[in-house]
């Protein structure tokens, strides 16, 4: 993922004349988060002897739960739903 991160970013300045830091730092938080997610998960299935799939049920379910909470805070659920609407190709 960190080799992707650095080709996206070189590729995304070299492409873009108004290239957006902020896209690469979205990138970047969404890597590290990704890095201790995977930790995190693991000291809890040996510490409290959690099964894989519970894990990954929490997991998902508190990434829905955030998610629905960004849409919601940026008004951006209904219109969201209506693209998924209008393009069948997403379906």
């Amino acid at each position: 993922m960190s080799i992707g991160l650095i080709f996206f970013t070189l590729a995304d300045s070299k492409v873009q004349p108004n290239f957006d830091a902020y896209g690469v730092v979205v990138i970047s938080l969404a890597l590290v988060a990704d890095a201790i997610i995977g930790n995190y998960q693991e000291k809890i299935m040996k510490t409290h002897h959690v099964p894989n799939v519970e894990i990954v049920f929490y997991s998902f379910m508190f990434g829905f739960l955030i998610t629905l909470l960004g849409l919601l805070i940026t008004n951006n659920l209904f219109s969201s739903i209506s693209f998924w609407n209008k393009n069948d190709y997403i379906r």
